[in-house]
Parts: C-alpha cells; sequence; structure tokens
C-alpha cells in the first residue's frame, strides 16, 4: 500500500493580483486553505496533510503548528505534521510543547517532522552562522526525543542549558511517528539510528532508492524497520482529467508561478526588503521553458524529470507507483500547487479520488538491506 498525502506551501493566490503583500490576499488564501481545500482533502480520501515551514519568501507557511491547530479542528480522520519544524530556528523545549499540545488538539493525529532547513539563507539574515545550523539541529533533536519520552528533562548542551524541566502536556501518543526531511546519505543514516522515517525530493527515484538503501543498511544493523512504510516520496503533482489537458495546464502553472515569484521577489526588491533569492534566474528560466514537456529533462522548473507528476488520474497513478517501487517508498506527499487559481485546486484534488484507490492497491516490495 502507498500512503498518499498533501503537501502545502500554504502560498497565496497571484494570478492577476498586483500586490503580493496585501493583507486580503492572505487572508483570502488562508481562509480557503482552511475551509475548503484541507476539509477536501479528507474526504476524497487522502491519508494526511504536511505543512511546510518557510521564512521570509513572502509565502504564508511561517507558523505551520498553527496551521496544524486549526486543521484538527475541520478535520477528524486525517493525519497532521509538519515537514519539518525548521528546528535551528526554535527553541527545542518550547516546540516540544507545542508537539504535545497539538497531540491532544489533533486527537493523536500528530505527525513530528523534522528539518534543518532548506539552505543557510533563512537562519543566515536572522544572525544564525551557517557552521551552527547542524549542531543546533542534532542538539534539539536530543532535547526534544528526551522531552517526550520523559517526563522531566535535564541538558547541558552548546547552545541550551537546562535542569529537571517538566515538559507538559504530555503528548496521546505512547509513539508517536516522527519524520525527517533528508537529502544526503549521511542524514538518512542519523536519521535511521534514531528509528525516524525519512522523506526526500528534488532526485530521482533511481537516487532516491540508493539514499533509502543507506537508510535499510543503518536501519538494520541497529534493529530498526526497514520497511516501506519508513520512507516517502514527495512530488510536485497535477491531476487533471486527461494526459494532455494535464500537460497543457501544468505549463500553464509553471510559467504563472515562475512569473509569480518574479513579481515577488521584484516587489520585495523595489520595497527594500532583503530577498533570499535573486530575480534574474527568474525570468531566465520563464524564457527557457518556451515550450518544453513539464516532465522533460530539460525543464528548468525541476532538478530531476521526476519531480513532476502530471497527467490523468490512472497516468498519476501509474507513475507514483513506478517511482515508490524504485525507491522502494511506502509513501507519497503530493505538493499544492499555489499557482493554480482556487477552482483548479479543487477539481485536481476531486480527481484524486480515482488515484487514491489504485495506491491503496499497490504492493511495495520491502528491499532488504544492503
Amino acid at each position: 500500500m502507498i500512503q498518499a498525502w498533501l503537501f502545502t506551501f500554504m502560498q497565496p493566490f497571484m494570478r492577476q493580483h498586483p500586490d503580493p503583500f496585501d493583507p486580503a490576499l492572505a487572508q483570502r488564501a488562508i481562509r480557503w486553505h482552511l475551509d475548503t481545500l484541507f476539509p477536501k482533502v479528507e474526504e476524497v480520501g487522502f491519508d494526511g496533510i504536511f505543512f511546510s515551514e518557510h521564512h521570509f519568501h513572502g509565502n504564508l507557511s511561517a507558523s505551520p503548528h498553527l496551521y496544524i491547530a486549526a486543521t484538527a479542528m475541520r478535520t477528524k480522520r486525517v493525519r497532521l505534521g509538519v515537514m519539518g519544524s525548521v528546528l535551528p530556528l526554535h527553541n527545542p523545549w518550547r516546540v516540544a510543547e507545542e508537539i504535545g499540545i497539538l497531540d491532544h488538539l489533533s486527537g493523536g493525529r500528530l505527525e513530528i517532522g523534522y528539518s534543518s532547513g532548506t539552505g543557510p539563507l533563512e537562519p543566515l539574515v536572522v544572525g544564525i552562522p551557517e557552521e551552527e545550523l547542524r549542531p543546533r539541529f542534532d542538539e534539539s533533536l536530543d532535547i526534544i526525543d528526551r522531552a517526550i519520552a520523559e517526563l522531566k528533562v535535564t541538558h547541558h548542551g552548546r547552545f541550551w542549558n537546562f535542569d529537571a524541566l517538566a515538559v507538559t502536556p504530555r503528548m496521546l501518543q505512547t509513539n508517536p511517528p516522527k519524520w525527517m526531511t533528508v537529502v544526503s546519505e549521511k542524514s538518512t543514516r542519523i536519521a535511521a539510528r534514531r528509528g525516524y522515517k525519512v522523506c526526500t525530493a528534488f532526485m530521482s527515484a533511481k537516487d532516491a532508492g540508493q539514499m533509502f538503501d543507506a537508510y535499510r543498511d543503518e536501519a538494520a544493523k541497529v534493529g530498526g524497520s526497514t520497511a516501506p512504510e519508513q520512507m516517502a516520496l514527495r512530488r510536485r503533482c497535477l491531476v487533471w482529467d486527461t494526459d494532455a489537458s494535464a500537460e497543457a495546464l501544468g505549463k500553464d502553472v509553471l510559467r504563472i508561478g515562475l512569473e509569480r515569484t518574479g513579481r515577488l521577489l521584484k516587489s520585495m526588491t523595489e520595497r527594500g526588503i532583503t530577498p533570499l533569492t535573486g530575480v534574474a534566474h527568474i525570468d531566465k528560466q520563464i524564457l527557457a521553458m518556451k515550450d518544453t514537456a513539464i516532465d522533460a529533462p530539460a525543464s528548468k522548473f525541476a532538478a530531476e524529470p521526476d519531480e513532476w507528476v502530471v497527467g490523468s488520474p490512472e497516468t498519476v497513478a501509474a507513475k507514483i507507483i513506478d517511482q515508490c517501487r524504485i525507491a522502494g517508498a511506502g509513501h507519497f506527499l503530493a505538493y499544492s500547487l499555489g499557482s493554480m487559481e482556487e477552482a483548479e485546486m479543487e477539481h485536481s484534488i476531486e480527481l484524486w479520488r480515482r488515484v487514491i484507490p489504485i495506491l491503496r492497491s499497490a504492493q511495495v516490495p520491502g528491499i532488504a538491506a544492503g
């Protein structure tokens, strides 16, 4: 069985909107996601929703724990989590407290997710040097894991020092699922030793499989699970009525998404706001697209052709199953496409009713370690 998850950046709808910082735009997007999209995601059969955490990019994903709390009040079944909380930016005992509260608000549906961040820029602009990212991340993991397992936590480390803290409330789940986003063999092996599940993106299914081989090898050494349920692929995904219409809409979505990002970055620059990436490379990507197929290797939007999964429900299901079998993954996270409008996103999500049963009936054979 392959479990299907929605992964969302909570991006505002900006096709025609001239000002990306208009509060009305943010209000419209937040309310629509919470009141319409996420209940729909549960209704059509998704297993869960993962939120992203990003800062200073002009999106709406700065506080994923708040979205989990709000979504928990609007859903009953789907699992909810962050993929993942950028730990170098947070106080770990505070994260542990919020994890406990969220597990209660969701009725024990919380999935815990950790990340060191997508790069050094977000921490750097708030005064955290790049060389501190991994040490802060590792120390945070130690504290949070112990706070979940133990009532009283004492810690003396490089960044945090405290004695006999009672981190409450205690979680409803006695053995909550924990995830780590990984992009290297080193981080994959760290996750395996800790018993975390892992999720990756921005690489081919074959490369993901090789990285998951490292996970399976390390997990076997420590007596951990090597089952496909421990691993997930995350992809940009567009389901539409036919393969041809999905390809056509996907090209439009790509172009609009890049143009939206370009407008956002230019607006930030004009207002004297520090952008975390440049503007010129966005213009180059728009020019380079032209008639390029979405899933062609020449696509400038994705690092790998596997990164885009586009087509009719049956085609998308087949592509997902193929990639998950190559990688040995039992979970698939589909990107929420912020450059689509509300009606388009609702229709695409509705078509997942035909995708999810196929994924549930699929088998991903376990791959023996080493």
